[in-house]
């Protein structure tokens, strides 16, 4: 059975949280990247969340 001590653990999980931060962050950073750009394509919030509910639902 394969031995693992307690901090090896505890410092594999901080390096996975820190990734999942890290992809967060660059996730999140192009969502709002493609909003700010359709958003221009609209003259209102309202014409720009009907695209938006209209591709949901389709």
């Amino acid at each position: 059975m394969l031995k693992v001590k307690e901090k090896e653990v505890d410092e594999l999980f901080q390096n996975l949280y820190i990734q999942c931060v890290k992809i967060e962050r660059m996730y999140a950073k192009k969502v709002n990247e493609y909003i700010s750009t359709e958003f221009k394509k609209y003259d209102t919030f309202i014409d720009f969340y009907e695209k938006i509910i209209d591709n949901m639902n389709n």
